[in-house]
């Protein structure tokens, strides 16, 4: 009983210790990480406190205060993954197929030195995507997806050999392409104008920006959120100035939906979440099943309804692929709430970009 009574301390000490370090206004690697496993830091504290209930004829003072404050450790995770859940409202409204423009994008970390190529592309086929993401592609990943160029034959191919590699396949012609390196010379993200069939055009941005704790070539300390946070605050804030144009964003951020970061470039850019209120979609680590979370994203402007969002299979990558198709309607915007900026925002904003970047 004594070691259940010891076990159950320490893991609740623990999962309180790790609820409270994401509030810490810091960009420290460590404490950032914290975001990360709110669902797993959640049923590690219901064990907790399970073990405390089991052995509660022999608690002691110090156990009963420990099993309120985890309850409150409990609350606040509950409360940060809620709106991930079927219980909480949908920021997206559902589209039925025939309604609007439909449009079809394919999001996949491929994982650099993962050289299964042909279950990726068993997986393209099948969905006949109108654009595709590829997030880490080198020289040989490029050359394995030539042939999805048939169906999607305008390009920005950008492989590279540092695990930022970007490619983007599309069906719609392309204005105005970009590969931009907005805070880090050696990570590149894109910026293009995709001209649909009636002459629309729909900006749409890739990213991938550098994890909390990565260790980039030449450096020997492992890095901080600094590149990661203020990459998705300068996008957020130009797309924000787009007004009344409409807007996908969609990658690998390298940060998880509920963080303060993600929910800050949310509210500056406007775009919504179709995972809201639909579940987590979860996306690494595909490896390992008890440590995943929604790295992956798809956000998009108003004008957007959601037809389907799909989590794909395993192909050998860490991450598995997400699918989402959306429906380009003129009447969607009125039906539905953008994010707004808080008051407080801005100085956030200032400080994540007087950060210093490293290259």
């Amino acid at each position: 009983m004594k070691f259940l009574r010891l076990a159950a301390e320490l893991l609740g000490i623990f999962v309180c210790v790790a609820t409270v370090l994401p509030f810490i206004r810091t960009d420290e690697w460590w404490v950032r990480m914290f975001d990360f496993p709110r669902l797993q830091l959640l049923l590690m504290g219901v064990l907790s406190g399970l073990l405390l209930a089991v052995c509660f004829q022999f608690l002691t003072v110090f156990d009963k205060v420990l099993a309120g404050v985890l309850l409150l450790a409990l609350a606040v995770q509950a409360v940060e993954i809620f709106p991930y859940t079927p219980l909480s409202p949908k920021q997206v409204n559902r589209a039925r197929p025939d309604e609007g423009t439909s449009i079809k994008v394919f999001v996949a970390n491929v994982l650099q030195d993962n050289r299964n190529a042909r279950d990726l592309l068993k997986q393209i086929d099948a969905l006949q995507p109108d654009m595709i993401l590829l997030n880490e592609p080198d020289s040989w990943w490029t050359e394995q997806m030539v042939s999805i160029e048939t169906r999607c034959p305008h390009t920005i191919l950008h492989p590279r050999t540092n695990t930022y590699g970007m490619n983007f396949y599309s069906r719609f012609e392309l204005a105005d392409p970009q590969v931009r390196f907005l805070t880090d010379s050696n990570v590149p993200s894109i910026r293009v104008k995709l001209r649909l069939p009636d002459g629309r055009l729909v900006y749409f941005y890739g990213v991938h920006p550098r994890p909390p704790g990565s260790e980039p070539a030449g450096v020997v300390d492992r890095t901080d959120s600094t590149q990661r946070d203020a990459e998705l605050v300068l996008i957020g804030r130009e797309v924000r100035e787009l007004e009344d144009v409409p807007v996908i964003v969609a990658g690998d951020f390298n940060d998880v939906a509920w963080s303060s970061t993600t929910r800050l470039f949310q509210r500056l850019s406007g775009l919504l979440d179709p995972r809201v209120g639909r579940g987590f979609y979860n996306t690494y680590n595909a490896k390992l099943w008890c440590l995943r979370f929604p790295l992956d994203h798809l956000f998009h402007s108003e004008h957007f309804k959601l037809v389907e969002m799909r989590r794909l299979d395993y192909f050998g990558s860490d991450h598995f692929p997400i699918a989402v198709t959306l429906s380009l309607q003129p009447e969607a915007p009125a039906e539905q709430d953008r994010p707004d900026p808080k008051p407080s925002d801005e100085k956030k904003v200032q400080k994540i970009l007087e950060r210093p970047h490293k290259d």
